[in-house]
């Protein structure tokens, strides 16, 4: 990061230290480990603070932040899962007759889109769901001081959180204003499945074929809604949040992805939110 930007969680008055950077560089820049329940609230903090800042209609606090929200988790959810394949794909290496480096090894694979998603076909969704499901919910409990973890659950979420730092992964949150928008972007580091990314464009063309017809809240009827992992159901509340607006998701709403990282961009004309 920057160092011209002081990270927002070493700050004890986090919303000062956004508007403070805000007002100075029209940036601020945060790096998010977790989103529990007094995370959320900080972060609802900073958005109203930013709202009245910057003179922004407080009728669309809720639904903006709520955007916010759901990408953030996104992009903190797509690292715990990068997180399980990477792992579910060593141990698989480390029971084939191998004697190379494995590490080395699972470096290449995943630099190697095609590689990747080849190995992707051997790991069992249900068993990484279940996984990312563990692993997010033990660190919530963790972070909030929870009584009931075992010495397992402790140790586990320990070593996962030394291999985020180690390797790196984690989620940045940058707030950007600009005389015409303001935007919000959470960069991951980890890279969207080709298989995921098919899903998800295809997910989002049919709202907006719903929404070209002033039905966009049909997408989340039984009759469309997929809820199976990685369909994109964040990302489509999301959008759903621009159709409110009129607003075309697929223009102002960007997700983009490459071997190492991705990147969601929420971006709001100023005229449509301001008072």
């Amino acid at each position: 990061m920057n160092s011209q930007f002081k990270p927002i969680e070493e700050s004890t008055n986090k919303l000062e230290t956004v508007l403070e950077q805000l007002r100075k560089k029209n940036l601020s820049v945060m790096k998010i480990n977790a989103l529990t329940r007094i995370g959320r609230e900080e972060l609802l903090t900073i958005t109203n603070g930013i709202f009245q800042e910057f003179q922004l209609n407080p009728e669309y606090l809720y639904n903006i932040f709520s955007a916010i929200v759901e990408v953030i988790f996104n992009g903190l959810k797509a690292n715990y899962k990068f997180l399980t394949f990477k792992d579910e794909i060593k141990e698989r290496l480390t029971n084939l007759p191998f004697s190379g480096d494995t590490e080395e090894l699972l470096r290449i694979i995943f630099e190697i889109d095609t590689l990747r998603e080849f190995l992707n076909r051997y790991v069992v969704p249900d068993k990484m769901k279940k996984r990312v499901h563990y692993l997010m919910k033990t660190d919530e409990k963790k972070r909030l001081g929870a009584d009931d973890l075992t010495e397992e659950d402790h140790k586990t979420i320990e070593l996962v959180r030394a291999t985020f730092e180690r390797e790196k992964m984690h989620v940045h949150f940058t707030i950007a204003v600009a005389p015409a928008q303001i935007a919000f972007s959470v960069v991951n580091n980890s890279p969207i499945l080709k298989k995921d990314a098919v899903r998800i464009e295809r997910s989002r063309n049919a709202h907006a074929a719903l929404a070209a017809n002033g039905e966009s809240a049909r997408y989340f009827s039984p009759e469309y809604i997929d809820t199976t992992e990685s369909a994109g159901m964040g990302i489509a509340m999301a959008d759903e949040v621009y159709y409110d607006l009129g607003l075309n998701p697929l223009e102002w709403f960007t997700l983009q992805t490459n071997s190492r990282n991705t990147s969601a961009i929420l971006r709001f004309p100023r005229y449509k939110i301001a008072l």
